[in-house]
């Protein structure tokens, strides 16, 4: 073999455009959402209990507007930290499960925060106070909703420029 022959690499099979943008398009169009159990550990009188959240669900935007809700309605303002997670649970938990088995009401539908028979059974008026009062400590509320953030998609900094929008 000469020098010369050495040098010359086979040519790539040409790729048709056209595949690969299909391939692309495919891949754009399968369904992310999907769900996530996350365990209330380290919680008195919640062993074994777990949220079912919704992860391919959450949205900046939608996020934005609860952090300005915790910050009592101002959009640079400082917020409730334990009370934004609380509504992000009380937004993403589609059902809550006890051993693994699903709690339902009287109709056979999953019990959530959002469900106006467990509010009212904890005595409160909104989801994100029944995920309060349910969960109980602000820690573990936070690191719930951080963990549901970070199954979202969501990284520490992402979740940081949410919280404190008037940083960096």
């Amino acid at each position: 073999m000469t020098q010369t022959e050495a040098t010359i690499a086979p040519a790539e099979p040409k790729r048709s455009i056209l595949s690969d943008l299909d391939r692309l398009t495919q891949i754009a169009e399968i369904e992310t959402s999907r769900t996530v159990t996350l365990p209330i550990n380290g919680v008195k009188g919640r062993e074994g209990v777990a949220l079912v959240v919704q992860v391919g669900t959450v949205e900046n935007d939608r996020l934005t507007k609860m952090r300005v809700k915790a910050a009592g309605g101002k959009k640079d303002g400082d917020m409730n930290v334990a009370y934004w997670h609380s509504l992000i649970l009380a937004t993403y938990t589609e059902q809550i499960v006890i051993e693994g088995k699903p709690l339902l009401d009287d109709e056979g539908d999953p019990i959530t925060f959002t469900t106006k028979a467990f509010q009212d059974a904890l005595d409160v008026e909104t989801a994100a106070e029944a995920a309060k009062r349910f969960i109980s400590l602000d820690g573990k509320i936070i690191g719930l909703g951080v963990k549901l953030l970070a199954e979202a998609g969501f990284g520490d900094d992402d979740i940081e420029a949410v919280e404190n929008p008037t940083n960096g």
